[in-house]
C-alpha cells in the first residue's frame, strides 16, 4: 500500500505541478498578471457553466412534484459523464503515457501501478462530479429544509460516484487493449474502436431523444417531470446505483441501507478491476510501445531522397504527428464525423413529425433566407471548433520544440506552415457538416455557397486567434500527449476566442436585421467584417510569429 501511494503522489505532483507554478500570483516577489488572468478567466467561466446549470436545475425543481428527481438525474448525469470522458483520460494515462515502460522496469506489482493511475483519473473526475452534483444538492436541501445530515450524506455519496463508471471504462479499456495487442496495426484498431465508440455514445443520445413527444421539446420535457415516478423507473432498470445513491441521500427511512448498498457496490468495482488489471494490464499498456519502436524503426530504414518546399513539408510532417498518434487523432479528427452524424441523426430523430426541415424550409422563399444562410454557416464554424488543432498546435512539440527552432525556415513559414495545417483539419469539418446538411435538407446551391465562404473565412479567423494564444503561452512541458489537447488551456482559451468572434458577427448580423437592411446587404456587410477580423488577426499572427517563436523556452 505504501508503494501505491507514493506512486500515486509522485504522478499528482508531476501532473499538477505545471499548473500550481502558472497559476502563482506573485513570481520573484512580483506580482503575475498572466496568472491573475488565467485565474480571473477560469473562475468567470466557470461561474457562467455552473451558473447556467443551476439555473436549469432549479427550473427543474420548481417543475417537478418530486423535488428528489434533480438528485437521481444530476447523480445519473455527472456518471454518464465520468463514464464517457473517463474512458478517453484512462486510455490516455494508462495506456499512450510515455511513464508505461519506466513503471514496468520497477519491483512494483502491475495492479499497484494500475491502481495508482486510475486513482489519478479519480482525482480529475471527483472535480467534474462535485462541480455536477453541489448545486442540485444545495438547491434541494435549501428548497426542502433539509438538515445538516442530508448535505452530509450527500457529499459522502458524491465521494463515491465516479468509481463504479471509472471501473467500467477501465474495463472497456483493457479489453480493448489487450485484444489490440494481439493484432498488427495496433493503433489504428484503437482509433477505430474509439471513434465507434463515440458513435454509439451519439446514436444513444438520439434514441433518449425519440422518445420526446411530438409537441416539442419544452412540452416534453414537462411532461416527462410530471411521470417522475416512470423517469425514477426508467433510471432504476437502465443503471440501479444512481437509485441507490439518489436514496440514500434524500430518503428518511432507507438511507442507511442504500447508501451503504451504494458504496459497498463502488468499492468491490474498483477491487474487481483491480484484480483483473494485475492479469492483463502491462500487455495493453506496453503494446502501444512496441508500434512506436516498430514504427520507428521501419522510419529510420528508409531514407527519403525526395524534395519538397518547406511550408509543404511542414504540413506533411502536422498531419502525419496527428495520424500516427492515436490521441491526437482522436482528438482533432473527431469534429470531421461528428457534424454529419448529428444532422443526419437530427432528421432521423424528427422524422413523420414538424421538426427541422418543414420549419426551414419556408424561410427560403421570404426575406429571412439570410437566417438559413448564417445557421448553416454557425453550424460549421462550431464543429470546426471542436477541434484543438489550432490551440495546440505548438504545445504538441513538447520538448523536441528545439528541432524547430534549429530549421533553416523563417518562423512566418513555420508558423504559416502549422496554420495551413490546422486549417485543413477545420474545413474539412466545415465541409462535411455543411455538406451533409445541404443534401439532407436539399438546400439550393446558392444559399449552400454563401454559408461556405462565410465560414471558411470566420474558421480562418479562429484559427489565426487559436495559434496565437498557443504562440504566446505554449504547454511544451508535458508527459503525456493527452495533457497537451486535453489538458491545455489554451484550448479552453481558444473556445473563448471562438465566441468572441462569433458574439461580433452575430450582433452585426442582428443590428442589421433590426435596422431591416436587406438581406444580400446584410449577408456581404457580415462577410466583409468577417474578412476584415481575419486579415487583421493574420496580420497579427505573422507579427507574433517574428517575436514570440524565438523566445520559447523549451
Amino acid at each position: 500500500m505504501t508503494a501505491l501511494l507514493k506512486l500515486y503522489s509522485v504522478q499528482f505532483k508531476i501532473r499538477w505541478r505545471a499548473f500550481f507554478q502558472a497559476m502563482t500570483l506573485f513570481n520573484k516577489g512580483k506580482l503575475n498578471f498572466k496568472a491573475l488572468f488565467m485565474i480571473f478567466a477560469i473562475i468567470v467561466a466557470g461561474a457562467e457553466i455552473i451558473g447556467g446549470y443551476a439555473y436549469i436545475i432549479y427550473k427543474v425543481f420548481v417543475l417537478s412534484p418530486a423535488p428528489d428527481i434533480i438528485i437521481s438525474l444530476s447523480f445519473l448525469f455527472s456518471q454518464i459523464i465520468t463514464l464517457i470522458f473517463g474512458l478517453f483520460f484512462i486510455l490516455g494515462m494508462l495506456f499512450f503515457a510515455k511513464d508505461s515502460e519506466f513503471l514496468a522496469s520497477l519491483p512494483v506489482e502491475p495492479w499497484k501501478v494500475f491502481s495508482s493511475k486510475l486513482l489519478l483519473v479519480y482525482t480529475n473526475e471527483i472535480m467534474v462530479t462535485l462541480a455536477f452534483a453541489i448545486p442540485p444538492i444545495l438547491i434541494y436541501g435549501i428548497g426542502t429544509g433539509s438538515g445538516i445530515i442530508f448535505y452530509l450524506k450527500a457529499l459522502l455519496i458524491t465521494l463515491f460516484l465516479p468509481m463504479i463508471p471509472l471501473a467500467i471504462s477501465s474495463l472497456l479499456s483493457l479489453l480493448m487493449m489487450n485484444f489490440v495487442s494481439r493484432t498488427k496495426h495496433r493503433d489504428a484498431i484503437v482509433m477505430i474502436l474509439s471513434f465507434a465508440l463515440i458513435l454509439g455514445i451519439v446514436a444513444g443520445q438520439n434514441l433518449l431523444t425519440r422518445y420526446m413527444t411530438s409537441a416539442g421539446f419544452l412540452e416534453s420535457a414537462e411532461e416527462l417531470l410530471r411521470r417522475s415516478d416512470g423517469i425514477m423507473r426508467i433510471i432504476g432498470r437502465a443503471f440501479p446505483p444512481s437509485i441507490w445513491a439518489s436514496i440514500g441521500a434524500t430518503s428518511e427511512t432507507d438511507a442507511l441501507a442504500n447508501t451503504a448498498l451504494f458504496i459497498l457496490a463502488s468499492i468491490a468495482a474498483f477491487v474487481l478491476i483491480t484484480i483483473i488489471s494485475s492479469k492483463i494490464y502491462y500487455a495493453g499498456a506496453l503494446s502501444h510501445l512496441e508500434t512506436v519502436k516498430r514504427s520507428s524503426s521501419k522510419k529510420n530504414s528508409k531514407i527519403n531522397f525526395t524534395q519538397s518546399s518547406p511550408t509543404m513539408a511542414i504540413f506533411a510532417l502536422e498531419w502525419k504527428t496527428i495520424i500516427r498518434s492515436t490521441t491526437y487523432a482522436l482528438n482533432t479528427l473527431i469534429p470531421v464525423v461528428m457534424g454529419p452524424v448529428m444532422i443526419a441523426l437530427m432528421l432521423h430523430t424528427y422524422e413523420g413529425q414538424v421538426g427541422v426541415v418543414e420549419q426551414v424550409m419556408p424561410l427560403l422563399e421570404t426575406d429571412k433566407y439570410i437566417l438559413v444562410i448564417y445557421g448553416l454557416a454557425l453550424a460549421g464554424i462550431l464543429f470546426a471548433g471542436m477541434t484543438p488543432a489550432s490551440a495546440t498546435t505548438i504545445s504538441r512539440e513538447g520538448k523536441t520544440f528545439w528541432l524547430f527552432k534549429a530549421m533553416p525556415v523563417s518562423p512566418k513559414v513555420q508558423v504559416r506552415s502549422k496554420l495551413l495545417a490546422d486549417l485543413s483539419i477545420s474545413y474539412l469539418a466545415v465541409f462535411t457538416t455543411i455538406g451533409t446538411a445541404a443534401f439532407i435538407f436539399k438546400m439550393p446551391i446558392l444559399i449552400v455557397f454563401q454559408s461556405l465562404v462565410l465560414a471558411l473565412v470566420a474558421t480562418f479567423a479562429i484559427n489565426c486567434a487559436n495559434v496565437i494564444i498557443d504562440l504566446i503561452r505554449p504547454k511544451l512541458k508535458w508527459d503525456t500527449e493527452q495533457e497537451a489537447v486535453k489538458q491545455n488551456m489554451n484550448v479552453v482559451l481558444g473556445m473563448g476566442a471562438m465566441l468572441l468572434i462569433l458574439l461580433i458577427l452575430g450582433g452585426a448580423s442582428f443590428l442589421l436585421l433590426k435596422l431591416k437592411v436587406a438581406p444580400l446587404v446584410n449577408g456581404i456587410a457580415v462577410l466583409i467584417l468577417s474578412i476584415v477580423i481575419a486579415s487583421a488577426l493574420y496580420q497579427l499572427l505573422m507579427k507574433f510569429a517574428e517575436k514570440t517563436f524565438e523566445q520559447i523556452e523549451y
